[in-house]
C-alpha cells in the first residue's frame, strides 16, 4: 500500500492543486500508511471498508471524546479510493478492490444564521466587551468582519493589508489560510474550464465603520505588508480551532442562541439578501461554486457588489425586520 501511495503523491503534487495535495498527504501520513501501509491492495476489498469506517468514526482528534464526522471518514476512504483507482488504470495491479463501494450518509449540522436583531445584540455585546482602546479590539473586528463580508475562517485569517481597497468600498479576497498546511492556499471555488489559470479571487463589500477599524488594528499592532492582519505575538495567521472554542464561550457569556463560527457567514448572506441584492451579486461575493448553491437562501432582486456596502446591515440605531426563515 505504501507504495501505491508514493506513486500516486507524486503524480498528485503535478496535477492536484497544492491546498488538495497537503490535504490528501496528510491523511495518506496520518491516517493510512501508519495502519495499513504493509497492507497488500487486495486486502481493500468491500468487506474491509465498513471496518475501516468504523475504526476511523472512533478517531477524533480535535475532540477525543466524540465521534468523527462521516464527512470525515469519506475523505479518509475516498482518498485511498483514488490511489487504488490510480494504480489499477496504471495497471500496478489489476483491479480496484474498492469499487462500488458505500460513503457514509452526510450527517452535517442543518444550515444555521441569526437573525438580524441577534447579530446586532452579539456585536453589542463584543462592542462593550472589547472597546476601542481594548488590546483585544481584534476579536470584536473579526466578528464585525464575519457578519459584514461573509468571509470563510480561513479567508480572514489570511486577509493582508494590501486587500483593504481606499478608493471602492470593497475587500479583495484572493488567498485563504490553512492551518493544516499551516500555508497559504487558493480559495474554493470552480475554476473556468476553457481557461484552468482563472482563480477563483473575488470582491466582498465593506462598510467605513469597518475599513476604519481594521486600518485601526493595522496601525496599532504595526501590521506589515506580507503580514496578515489577525496574526498573533509570533506574525504568523492564527489557528482557527482555539478562536472557534473562544466563539463559543463568548456566545455562552452573551446568552443569545448558540451557532457556528461558519453561521456568521450564513448570516452575512441571508442579510445581502434580505436587502435586495441580486442573487447572482450574491453568488459572486459569497463564491459559490454555482447558483444553486445560492439559491438555497432564497431568491431577492437588486443591488451590486459597492451598492451593498452603502446598505445598513447592522444598524445599532434602527431596529431590523427580522428575515423569513428559510425552509
Amino acid at each position: 500500500m505504501s507504495e501505491e501511495a508514493k506513486v500516486w503523491l507524486e503524480y498528485g503534487e503535478i496535477k492536484f492543486s497544492k491546498g488538495h495535495f497537503n490535504r490528501v498527504k496528510q491523511i495518506i501520513l496520518n491516517d493510512l500508511l501508519p495502519l495499513y501501509g504493509n497492507w497488500k491492495p487486495n486486502r481493500f476489498n468491500l468487506e474491509f471498508i465498513p471496518i475501516l469506517q468504523r475504526r476511523r468514526k472512533e478517531i477524533n482528534r480535535r475532540n477525543p471524546i466524540a465521534l468523527a464526522k462521516n464527512a470525515s471518514v469519506n475523505r479518509v476512504t475516498e482518498t485511498l479510493c483514488a490511489i487504488l483507482n490510480f494504480s489499477a488504470k496504471q495497471r500496478r495491479i489489476p483491479f480496484n478492490p474498492m469499487r462500488g463501494y458505500d460513503k457514509l450518509p452526510d450527517d452535517s449540522k442543518e444550515m444555521s444564521f441569526w437573525e438580524p436583531e441577534e447579530a446586532v445584540s452579539f456585536l453589542k455585546f463584543l462592542n462593550n466587551k472589547f472597546p476601542k482602546d481594548s488590546l483585544d479590539r481584534w476579536v470584536y473586528v473579526v466578528f464585525l468582519l464575519a457578519l459584514h463580508t461573509g468571509l470563510r475562517a480561513g479567508e480572514i485569517w489570511g486577509l493582508q493589508p494590501i486587500d483593504i481597497s481606499r478608493q471602492k468600498p470593497t475587500i479583495f479576497v484572493k488567498r485563504q489560510w490553512s492551518t493544516v498546511s499551516k500555508s497559504f492556499e487558493m480559495l474554493k471555488g470552480k475554476r473556468n474550464r476553457k481557461n484552468r489559470q482563472d482563480l477563483p479571487y473575488r470582491h466582498v463589500p465593506r462598510s467605513e465603520e469597518l475599513r476604519l477599524e481594521l486600518e485601526r488594528i493595522i496601525s496599532q499592532r504595526n501590521i506589515k505588508p506580507e503580514q496578515t492582519i489577525f496574526c498573533g505575538d509570533s506574525g504568523q495567521p492564527r489557528g482557527h480551532d482555539s478562536f472557534a472554542d473562544r466563539f463559543q464561550r463568548l456566545q455562552q457569556a452573551w446568552g443569545g442562541r448558540v451557532i457556528r463560527f461558519h453561521d456568521l457567514r450564513h448570516t452575512a448572506i441571508t442579510l445581502w439578501i434580505h436587502n435586495g441584492v441580486n442573487i447572482k451579486v450574491v453568488k459572486e461575493m459569497a463564491g459559490h461554486q454555482s447558483l444553486q448553491t445560492t439559491m438555497k437562501y432564497v431568491h431577492m432582486i437588486g443591488g451590486s457588489v459597492e451598492e451593498v456596502s452603502e446598505l445598513c446591515f447592522l444598524d445599532f440605531s434602527e431596529p431590523q425586520k427580522p428575515i423569513e426563515k428559510l425552509a
